[in-house]
């Protein structure tokens, strides 16, 4: 729980009688799905548990653990995007190459605002691999609900608070990012003027 706490997760105390998240007032829950695994930076497996989303938060239960209870509020989420790869800590066990990365940004001053700024990140696996488009669709949502303030510019942030873009495959382009030698066999050709293109 060191490493939660230190990458900006909340750490729930306990649980209600039932075993379900002690929520705030006025909080409930929207939805839920079970066996949703959770990796913490890159290689912190912190094994399957049952995730909740509510109105301004989503909260993540260990179902090997029960005193291992997570919060992360959608304020502080700063990007979530569908992961064409899989995180090295996953467990060989679950058969999806598939995942949500998401980056947190709790930085409440300037200091967190340069190059060198690490912003944690997490991922969740689904064991069933046709909920990654359910769960990134209750992100989106979650972002739309709580918008961050400082964005000033309407529409700025949109690449991935617009799930019906995203979905529709807006992030087409990670799989680039993930894929570093995807132009490595291209072959190059230059123009008159001595420009060169990769074809």
């Amino acid at each position: 729980m060191d490493l939660a706490r230190e990458i900006g997760l909340t750490v729930l105390q306990g649980r209600d009688a039932t075993g379900n998240p002690v929520l705030e007032e006025d909080e409930k829950v929207l939805e839920s799905f079970e066996n949703v695994t959770l990796i913490l930076s890159t290689d912190s497996d912190q094994g399957p548990g049952i995730l909740y989303f509510t109105g301004g938060r989503f909260l993540w239960l260990s179902s090997k653990d029960e005193n291992l209870n997570l919060a992360v509020p959608f304020a502080t989420i700063s990007m979530h995007a569908i992961a064409h790869a899989r995180p090295n800590a996953i467990d060989n066990a679950i058969d999806n190459d598939t995942s949500i990365y998401i980056q947190l940004d709790d930085c409440d001053n300037d200091e967190c605002n340069n190059d060198e700024t690490v912003y944690p990140e997490l991922s969740l696996i689904p064991l069933n691999s046709h909920l990654i488009e359910n769960i990134f669709r209750a992100l989106c949502e979650g972002a739309e609900r709580n918008p961050d303030p400082d964005v000033a510019e309407e529409g700025q942030g949109s690449l991935y608070y617009d799930r019906s873009e995203v979905l529709a495959g807006a992030l087409g382009h990670m799989d680039a990012i993930e894929d570093p030698e995807r132009f490595e066999d291209a072959d190059e050709i230059e123009d008159e003027n001595g420009h060169s293109d990769i074809i």
